[in-house]
């Protein structure tokens, strides 16, 4: 993806100016759509996606944004050794452990619901159990488990975007991110005062060990 922002100072207008094109692969339909919202308080245009309650990228009456991605390291996968005394469990330094068990129901049309259990470690979920390749990796009496900022229960990123869509300035902006966990973005902001700015939001994993 491609994003620059420009100070006024640099443009005709004398105001800034901010550009945005987040590259995703071709899709039909395409993951982007355009829409714009008007109401008596407020209004905000840009790029969204299907089901979100929020702009990702755009523009409100006093500030604008753009997102392209960092790129950072934010996952990490990990062999957990199924306990062979009780299968239902996995070993851990402090000994047996149970997975999480979730049960997930998959309504399908015309036909039977399908349910699924869905097992997880203190790391995250078990994804050899639905992926032969990382259950081949992982090997017998092995699971591999995906660990992910994203998939924290802590996880307010939802929240930072609500309060990003309805910043009025640069401290506004910058208050409304510092909840953002996932996936880390480059964010570029320009604002109707001719403020310009960049911050660069999200957690990265602090690593004892491995490759990460």
């Amino acid at each position: 993806s491609n994003e620059w922002v420009i100070s006024g100072n640099l443009t005709l207008s004398g105001k800034p100016i901010l550009a945005n094109d987040p590259h995703l692969g071709l899709e039909a339909p395409i993951l982007w759509y355009l829409a714009r919202i008007v109401t008596p308080e407020f209004e905000i245009k840009g790029a969204t996606v299907p089901g979100l309650p929020v702009f990702l990228l755009g523009q409100n009456s006093h500030i604008a944004w753009g997102f392209t991605t960092t790129g950072s390291d934010v996952q990490d996968l990990f062999v957990e050794t199924v306990d062979p005394a009780n299968p239902d469990n996995y070993l851990t330094s402090n000994g047996s452990r149970p997975f999480d068990v979730i049960p997930e129901t998959i309504h399908v049309k015309d036909g039977a619901d399908v349910v699924i259990k869905t097992r997880a470690s203190y790391h995250g979920p078990i994804l050899s159990d639905i992926d032969p390749e990382a259950a081949a990796l992982a090997g017998g009496g092995k699971v591999m488990s995906l660990a992910f900022t994203a998939l924290s229960g802590r996880d307010r990123t939802a929240e930072a975007l609500m309060h990003l869509n309805r910043a009025a300035n640069w401290s506004e902006f910058t208050t409304a991110l510092e909840p953002y966990y996932a996936p880390p973005q480059n964010i570029v902001y320009a604002d109707t005062d001719g403020h310009i700015g960049f911050i660069n939001p999200g957690l990265v994993p602090v690593r004892n060990q491995g490759d990460g």
